[in-house]
Parts: C-alpha cells; structure tokens; sequence
C-alpha cells in the first residue's frame, strides 16, 4: 500500500470515528487525486498520514490535550500545498 493509499484509509478512518471535518478531509482529497504534484514530498506526506491517523476533534483542548489537531493537519497541508506552487 503506497502513501496515498495510506492517507486515503486513515482518511475515510478518522471521519467515522474521530469527527475528521469534510472541509479537510476534501483537502487531504484534492492532494491524493494528484499523486504525481506531490510524490516528491514523501516526508510531508508521512508527517500527514501520521498527523490523520492520531486526529482528535479535541487533541488542542486542555492541559494534557493528547492527538493531534486540526491545526497541526492545518500546517502540514500548507506546507505540502507551498512545496508545488513552484
């Protein structure tokens, strides 16, 4: 299974069991239906995996938020989307 299939599972994962927002989960889309625009940004692409597979609605709530947030994935999509606007 390559990245974006990775990416794709933890996707359709997380929206049924973690509240991952349709918004981002269309963005995560849009990358993944360009496999060949981002390929070369394979550490990014992990970080998101990763970053989509610990998502928590709450993970930046609180003293001893755990997960990661929506702010976090946030990040990770701008940097993966400014690497190709080359």
């Amino acid at each position: 299974m390559d990245i974006f299939e990775q990416l794709r599972s933890s996707v359709a994962q997380q929206q049924q069991q973690a509240e991952l927002p349709d918004e981002l989960a269309e963005q995560i889309g849009r990358i993944i239906a360009e496999p060949q625009r981002y390929q070369q940004q394979t550490a990014l692409l992990h970080r998101l995996q990763q970053q989509v597979e610990d998502y928590d609605a709450y993970g930046d709530c609180g003293c001893f938020a755990g997960g990661c947030s929506l702010g976090e994935v946030q990040r990770t999509l701008h940097q993966l989307q400014a690497g190709t606007q080359d």
